[in-house]
């Protein structure tokens, strides 16, 4: 990801590492943190803020 320009936060990655591990997917409103990892499943939860 580094060499294509991606540098995630350690934060984001440690997320993104838990949810590949167990298969979960991550549900977040910073959807660009996480598109760049590869195999990331996502739930975007923007319309749940808007009620």
């Amino acid at each position: 990801m580094e060499a294509a320009g991606n540098k995630p936060d350690a934060h984001d990655l440690l997320i993104a590492a838990t949810a590949l591990h167990f298969g979960f997917a991550v549900a977040t409103i910073n959807m660009r943190h996480f598109v760049p990892i590869p195999g990331i499943r996502l739930l975007d939860t923007k319309a749940y803020l808007s009620k």
